[in-house]
């Protein structure tokens, strides 16, 4: 899942929590919910953690997409 990809970049680079909320201009809550998988970044926050993290834009946003299918489903 997206938010399990972002915390283990972000941990391998090590990155805090609060770093990355700073970056994004989010309260450290907001972005713990993001590796959460309990909030959903938009286009633009994925945009700045993919950049930040050296991630792949294209693997995130299919993450993402499986996130929200799998919410639609009421599977989680």
């Amino acid at each position: 899942m997206i938010g399990a990809k972002i915390k283990a970049a972000r941990n391998a680079k090590g990155y805090s929590r609060e770093y990355m909320a700073l970056l994004l201009n989010v309260t450290q809550s907001s972005y713990s919910r993001i590796e959460s998988n309990l909030l959903s970044p938009d286009i633009f926050k994925l945009n700045v953690i993919s950049a930040v993290l050296g991630m792949d834009m294209a693997s995130l946003l299919d993450d993402l997409h499986e996130t929200h299918e799998k919410k639609a489903s009421g599977s989680h």
